[in-house]
């Protein structure tokens, strides 16, 4: 442990130090080895005559973490031993999203996006995290409207009938219930089926109706009039929506 120069010493406070078998304390110039549970002796003024877990962890998983900066107990060379996180932290599937071609498609980072689809065309099949949910880079864009970020998804061979693995969900269907009438327009020009159903029995359609979004309706309509006739599971037509909520 390292002191503030100047600091007073305070009488010696004994720290409990939990490691993993094989990990060693760094104290006073010297490696301890130490064992699964050992105690080390070190004089803190912040904590005096008190008993201070430390407990090993990984930083960004959202339990613990080690601090690469002044340290209240150890002084301002910063410390070995965790801390409980501040809430600020970001976890590791966090942090693996926000570089993934998914988050430059949720924010309408073209250019980002176009370099990451030219180093890796896989992207485009890729939920930017685990990769089992299903979300695609042209969901995000789609449900955010960026019309831009569509487009070069399409180029570079995006899937537009991907759906997601809890609801089935299309992009088309994200972007009709958002009323993105340019995005609507743009995926269906690339194939996308206005007809499709998601595990609900919801259409593009009924996705639109349920957010009374017409002129998004009126193109879906034109470019498929047989989604009209279809019901979902609670035997509801699109049309059904929309006089609900005029109701």
């Amino acid at each position: 442990f390292f002191l503030p120069n100047n600091s007073v010493v305070a009488p010696t406070a004994v720290v409990e130090v939990v490691v993993e078998p094989r990990h060693s304390w760094k104290s006073s110039g010297r490696r301890l080895p130490l064992s699964p549970r050992s105690t080390v002796a070190a004089d803190h003024s912040a904590q005096p005559q008190s008993l201070m877990q430390v407990v090993w962890g990984k930083a960004g998983e959202g339990t613990w973490q080690k601090l690469g900066k002044p340290c209240d107990v150890c002084g301002p060379d910063g410390c070995n031993h965790t801390h409980p996180p501040t809430g600020l932290e970001q976890s590791l599937e966090e942090m693996e999203f926000a570089r993934s071609a998914c988050s430059a498609a949720q924010n309408g980072d073209v250019k980002k996006l176009r370099y990451m689809l030219e180093r890796n065309a896989g992207a485009v099949y890729h939920d930017g995290v685990g990769g089992n949910s299903g979300y695609t880079p042209l969901h995000y864009a789609a449900r955010s409207g960026h019309v831009d970020c569509v487009a070069v998804l399409l180029q570079h061979k995006a899937p537009v009938y991907a759906r997601t693995a809890a609801g089935h969900a299309t992009p088309l269907m994200r972007a009709a219930f958002a009323g993105h009438v340019s995005t609507c327009r743009m995926l269906l020009q690339g194939r996308a089926a206005a007809d499709d159903q998601d595990s609900d029995g919801d259409s593009a359609l009924h996705k639109a109706a349920q957010q009374q979004q017409t002129e998004v309706l009126a193109l879906l309509l034109q470019a498929c009039p047989e989604a009209a006739t279809l019901t979902n599971k609670r035997n509801m037509l699109a049309s059904d929506l929309l006089k609900k909520l005029d109701d």
